[in-house]
């Protein structure tokens, strides 16, 4: 990164003689699927283009465009396209490349554009290929010969036997060591949530007796235990030498997904059956606190302004906060808290507020929406092709037809295989079909919950349980901004009309460093970005609810 600083900087001194204004660094993001866009420092670059903050005639300097994206080349080329309309010149500094509205004039501008996008997509193709070959040959091996294939295992074991042969790592020896300390304690959790035991309590319990955690986060320097750890080490099958291989489903960032079956007496077993069974059945009764909310309304979505998940937690007798994850909290980091009543009662308001027909439609569900239907009626008549042949070859194995059989069980053979793949697609067409249907029917049920359920306390431990669940099923990921500044868009009128506001109710001006406004962003499954600007709890009374200062969204997805 220091050689594009510097070589940019020259750039910009001794070619352009132009001072630089901003940098923007995606730091071990992946530009192959538009994640620099979506989640980095690019989306905010064209989001300061779009709200004209960067004006035209601006100038990006980049390595080269590879640097920019390794998307698609008709993506690349559309990202591109819009940097370049919107009166920005995109400089390449590997080729001395100039890219803007008069160059790309010209072919042989736009081919050598159109050719470095398209090599720039086949290379990060071709190595995402290469990378999932070889991790599916690893995991095939680690099921045939039951031996380590990578050094991320279980904290309570260590891998031996790795040897260095011509600076590669060969693993042809190496294998499963248990670390008898860190097991014995593993035992000992166990014993005590199969004893009756809560999380907290068990947390508390390491953390008293001084016993270092095995932190492996470099994020996180603490050497103190967390419920949210211990819960996995209660839950996982990998005590039991169970070993569950995974891959990512749809890229880098995705969720991981089962990639095939798990492969038992894999790891060696440190915890015995009956007692892994007997803290299952704790482990599926979760504590219930009467007199207080179960369960937040922000369904587990939400995440700080850095990307650090938001978890429920007490900041003062009285109130409750979501709060920036202990697991993410660092020196350098900023703790970012939100009180917990008064985003639900946000959540709720903001709920009636987004046309949520308009907001999750995609143009292209509906065609696809109907092609796969017609996918799944041709394979139903496949299905009951395939069907009345294997009775009618029944039919005739019982007839007892001597060396007619043999040709008979063969061909019975071949309809039971394929009828089983026939039912492996009629499976997959209905998932696809199940996820189109989620957004292209109106989401009516999410309207219901009101504010005046929050005032008149009705939202009891089932109701919040199923507006959370319908939540899920409409957002990605719920953005919450306590101070109200989100990169690349200006603030200063809403700051003044949320003065006015908090001058109307409280009867005080607010001090200038007081929040007197926040910003809640929403993305939904379809990938729109709705921002809803409101009162903070500093200017609220009582018997106030908060309002909605500013919005960002197309006109279209908002209720007038």
């Amino acid at each position: 990164m220091r050689r594009q600083i510097t070589a940019a900087d020259d750039y910009a001194r001794d070619v352009l003689k132009l001072p630089i204004h901003q940098r923007f660094n995606d730091l071990g993001i992946s530009g192959r699927k538009l994640r620099n866009v979506s989640h980095g420092a690019l989306g905010a670059f064209l989001t300061q283009i779009r709200s004209g903050a960067i004006t035209p005639g601006s100038v990006l300097i980049v390595e080269s465009l590879n640097r920019l994206t390794r998307s698609e080349p008709l993506d690349a080329f559309d990202l591109l396209r819009e940097i370049i309309r919107a009166g920005i010149e995109v400089v390449t500094l590997h080729d001395q490349k100039r890219y803007n509205t008069a160059s790309m004039r010209e072919i042989a501008s736009l081919i050598q554009a159109l050719v470095l996008m398209c090599n720039s997509w086949q290379e990060s193709e071709n190595k995402s290929f290469w990378c999932a070959d070889a991790w599916a040959k690893k995991r095939e091996a680690a099921a045939k010969l039951r031996r380590p294939i990578t050094r991320a295992i279980p904290t309570w074991l260590s891998v031996t036997g790795v040897k260095q042969q011509a600076g590669r790592l060969d693993w042809s020896d190496a294998k499963f060591t248990v670390i008898e300390e860190r097991a014995a304690l593993i035992r000992d959790i166990y014993k005590k949530r199969a004893q009756g035991c809560g999380i907290h309590s068990i947390t508390s319990w390491l953390n008293k007796q001084n016993i270092p955690s095995w932190n492996t986060n470099k994020q996180n320097n603490s050497n103190r235990w967390n419920h949210i750890y211990i819960c996995k080490i209660l839950h996982t099958r990998t005590v039991l030498g169970e070993f569950q291989p995974c891959k990512l489903n749809t890229g880098r960032y995705s969720t991981p997904i089962a990639a095939g079956d798990p492969i038992p007496n894999y790891f060696p077993r440190i915890v015995p059956d009956d007692l892994w069974l007997a803290a299952q059945y704790f482990n599926g009764k979760p504590k219930q606190h009467p007199g207080r909310p179960s369960l937040a309304l922000s369904a587990g979505l939400a995440i700080d302004p850095d990307g650090a998940p938001m978890y429920l937690g007490h900041h003062s007798k009285n109130q409750r906060y979501l709060a920036t994850s202990f697991s993410f909290r660092h020196e350098n980091k900023t703790i970012w808290r939100w009180q917990l009543a008064h985003l639900e009662q946000c959540l709720l308001l903001i709920v009636q507020k987004i046309n949520w027909q308009k907001a999750l439609s995609n143009p292209d569900d509906e065609p696809q929406l109907l092609k796969l239907r017609g996918q799944l009626g041709e394979i139903a008549q496949q299905e009951q092709t395939i069907k009345t042949r294997l009775q009618h070859a029944a039919k005739i194995l019982l007839t007892d037809l001597g060396a007619l059989n043999d040709e008979i069980k063969t061909q019975a053979v071949a309809l039971t295989s394929q009828q089983a793949l026939l039912s492996e697609k009629h499976r997959e067409t209905i998932h696809k079909i199940n996820q189109l249907e989620v957004s292209t029917k109106p989401p009516l049920e999410i309207t219901k919950f009101s504010l005046e359920d929050f005032q008149k306390n009705n939202l009891t431990p089932e109701v919040r349980e199923q507006f959370r669940r319908q939540l899920r099923n409409l957002l990605k990921k719920i953005t919450l901004y306590p101070d109200g500044n989100i990169p690349g868009f200006p603030t200063n009128a809403i700051r003044i009309k949320a003065a006015s506001h908090a001058s109307g109710t409280s009867g005080r001006l607010p001090k200038p460093e007081e929040r007197i406004f926040g910003a809640i962003r929403l993305l939904t499954v379809s990938n729109q970005d709705l921002i809803f600007w409101v009162t903070y709890p500093a200017i609220i009374t009582k018997n106030q609810v908060p309002v909605i200062l500013a919005t960002y969204g197309e006109d279209s997805f908002l209720k007038k």
